[in-house]
């Protein structure tokens, strides 16, 4: 069982997020090897791509896509709105991408009740088919992968609260702009707890010995989408 994402601490929380703040087209079913890689053939996305890049697109949507756009891009029985839970029983409205599929994308524009800057995409089906161009970066992708595509080890937070397994800090790494949050194995470590040392209100480092046995992955992806010109 996967833990609760509480999307209202994520949507504010990792929204704002930078490193001082606790914040030809592939084929959806053929995520590429868990290695980093730079990005320098134009992108030209088409309906069945299902990556993303943060800060610039995920699929076929950019920061100048609106509702329209995205609806005649994937079609309108694909784009629907929907109340966007938020956590603790707040919602706010929205809209769903591929609803109730693998593909299923949560999506936020800018405004509204909280005053959001960015648009801002939610991936967090453990089914999901889309990954992150470049470094295969996925719901499920482990701790120790996150690690090695890093380049060095990065700072979360402890579990178990509401802003548990946030990433905080990538600490000058390849990641910085992947805005990612983790969990442990809860289903079997239930009966025998974690370390009282990765648990709670604090910061901790990916390399610690505590983490390593335990089942830890990425269980939510945020991806921005601000401003600015469009990947080419």
């Amino acid at each position: 069982m996967r833990l609760s994402l509480l999307l209202l601490c994520s949507v504010i929380f990792l929204s704002g997020c930078g490193n001082d703040a606790p914040d030809t087209a592939t084929p959806e079913d053929s995520a590429p090897a868990v290695t980093p890689e730079t990005e320098t053939e134009p992108f030209v996305a088409y309906q069945n791509d299902r990556t993303f890049t943060p800060g610039k697109r995920i699929g076929m949507i950019t920061a100048t896509s609106t509702p329209q756009t995205i609806a005649a891009d994937y079609g309108e029985e694909n784009f629907v709105s929907d109340s966007i839970h938020l956590g603790e029983g707040y919602f706010i409205p929205g809209y769903r991408l591929f609803p109730d599929q693998a593909g299923e994308l949560s999506v936020i524009f800018p405004g509204g009740e909280i005053n959001l800057k960015d648009l801002q995409i939610t991936i967090d089906a453990p089914d999901t088919t889309w990954y992150g161009r470049g470094t295969g970066i996925r719901i499920g992708t482990t701790l120790a992968e996150l690690n090695e595509l890093n380049g060095n080890p990065f700072e979360l937070m402890g579990f178990d609260w509401d802003y548990g397994g946030v990433v905080t800090d990538w600490r000058g790494g390849n990641l910085e702009d992947y805005r990612i949050r983790l969990a442990y194995d809860y289903e079997g470590r239930r009966n025998e707890g974690i370390p009282m040392s990765i648990v709670g209100d604090k910061r901790i480092m990916s390399d610690l010995p505590e983490l390593a046995d335990i089942g830890v992955e990425v269980i939510q992806i945020i991806v921005r989408l601000p401003k600015g010109d469009p990947e080419s």
